[in-house]
């Protein structure tokens, strides 16, 4: 097995290892929970997030559409599902690859699907961003100061980076890239007028995601609908760090740990850390279910 690989099973096991024993430790604080399952807040939960995987896969198409694709809606989601599978081996590439292999056997060039996947990444990092940003402002988010640095970073990049791909700078890229690679290389430039549908969309990934924890965590912490936006920005945060953790495959452990903490403003470090937990698995089951959709 290779030296990352390891690592990063280390890593994924060490913390929910410490997750884990948080719960059991303290398990008269679980014991004493009052599980409010409420018919509708079930209901709710469940068409906020079985949708998840397919807003998605729609941002993802968009992005396509952006840059000159022509291929078909359902197709396009049905791969991107499927390639997104693989995000959960280490090594953090195998649902681009996957993607790009399926993608260009269907027609569409690699250089389009590389820059799809490369605007996909630094658009999802920058709406994860300002919504950090925003919960850090007005909610008081509980997290380091280097969050903060990072978050601005991030923002700050993304529209440097959305300069470069919308006009003629693109060839410099390319020229630039191609003298350091001492290889070809190709980015296709984004037609603009797509930039707010797809900004859209991704917000409303995120969007969902915080609202789907909310009220997952409703049945285990008693909530005001007030700290509604405080879950949608601590949702955005253990994303974001998982995201840009790359020894944990997609960011497995870490985004659990981090959002575990950030929770304990409203509950104790083993419930929250049961939250965490609850969350994953009920995310994966959104994408077990997407999976199973479209097979």
């Amino acid at each position: 097995m290779k030296p990352k690989k390891t690592i990063s099973l280390i890593l994924v096991a060490l913390i929910f290892g410490f997750l884990f024993w948080k719960i059991t430790n303290d398990f008269n604080q679980i014991k004493n929970i009052e599980w409010d399952f409420k018919a509708h807040t079930i209901l709710l939960m469940l068409l906020v997030t079985l949708p998840g995987p397919i807003v998605n896969a729609f941002s993802w198409h968009l992005i396509t559409k952006s840059l000159g694709s022509n291929i078909d809606l359902l197709e396009n989601i049905r791969i991107w599902i499927l390639s997104s599978a693989a995000r959960f081996i280490p090594g953090s590439i195998w649902q681009y690859a996957g993607r790009i292999y399926m993608l260009s056997q269907k027609g569409i060039s690699k250089t389009l699907l590389s820059t799809g996947i490369i605007l996909e990444a630094v658009l999802n990092l920058s709406v994860a961003s300002a919504l950090v940003i925003v919960t850090l402002i007005f909610q008081n988010l509980p997290v380091p100061y280097v969050v903060h640095i990072i978050a601005l970073s991030l923002l700050l990049l993304t529209f440097f980076t959305l300069i470069i791909f919308t006009g003629k700078r693109i060839t410099l890229v390319e020229y630039v890239t191609r003298t350091i690679l001492k290889k070809d290389f190709k980015l296709s430039p984004v037609r603009t007028e797509w930039l707010p549908v797809i900004v859209f969309s991704i917000t409303l990934q995120h969007l969902l995601a915080g609202l789907s924890l909310f009220l997952m965590s409703q049945a285990v912490i008693n909530l005001p609908l007030s700290s509604l936006p405080f879950f949608i920005g601590a949702s955005a945060t253990s994303w974001l760090i998982g995201y840009l953790t790359f020894l944990a495959p997609s960011g497995l452990g870490v985004r659990e740990v981090s959002l575990a903490g950030l929770l304990t403003v409203y509950a104790p470090l083993p419930v929250t850390s049961l939250v965490a937990i609850l969350f994953r698995l009920v995310s994966i089951a959104s994408e077990a279910m997407s999976v199973l959709t479209i097979l």
